[in-house]
């Protein structure tokens, strides 16, 4: 595991990739986000980010949808959508 402080990132993909093209994550760096998304769906290379916002408050997401849908993020893995942590 990379070391080093961990910060949330809301990463938006251009195209979706098995039905999903948004994740919270907490990573270490956007490169540490992305690979733990591959990782996560298992399909290789990902499709090129259309977003991805840095330190991203999770307050400030959905409340109807994406907040009733959200993992640990004090963690480093994937905490959108809270399938499991990675």
């Amino acid at each position: 595991m990379p070391s080093g402080s961990l910060r949330r990132f809301w990463i938006e993909l251009e195209t979706p990739v098995r039905g999903l093209h948004r994740f919270g994550v907490t990573a270490v760096d956007v490169a540490d986000a992305l690979i733990l998304i591959e990782d996560y769906l298992g399909t290789g290379a990902l499709p090129d980010a259309s977003s991805v916002v840095e330190d991203i408050d999770v307050e400030s997401l959905d409340a109807n949808y994406i907040l009733a849908n959200v993992g640990p993020p004090a963690f480093r893995g994937i905490w959108y959508p809270a399938t499991s942590l990675h």
